[in-house]
């Protein structure tokens, strides 16, 4: 495909789209619903029965901030779990949701 062809037929000029832009973003609902971090988006119904609807479950009391937690490096001690202090630590690791 050549330049002038991609010019003539790949973009319609501005003047002769007559909608909105697709992406209209509330951002006050973003900061409410969403929490994006380097390795997880995370959208999270709020607490509000006007927005969202009631929890059917107890995930609130789990986890009271609604999102869930960042990764971090936890160790297995004779106390029991707990957060490693240095992440090149012997025995640390990333633990899963079934531990």
């Amino acid at each position: 495909a050549s330049d002038e062809y991609y010019h003539e037929n790949g973009r319609v000029p501005r003047e002769k789209i007559s909608e909105q832009p697709k992406y209209d973003i509330d951002e006050y609902w973003y900061a409410i619903h969403v929490l994006q971090t380097q390795y997880i988006l995370q959208i999270i119904r709020c607490n509000s029965v006007e927005c969202c609807r009631p929890w059917r479950s107890n995930y609130v009391s789990v986890f009271p901030h609604r999102f869930l937690s960042a990764l971090v490096p936890f160790e297995r001690t004779a106390y029991g779990i707990r957060m490693a202090e240095k992440d090149y630590q012997r025995g640390q690791f990333y633990g899963s949701l079934f531990q």
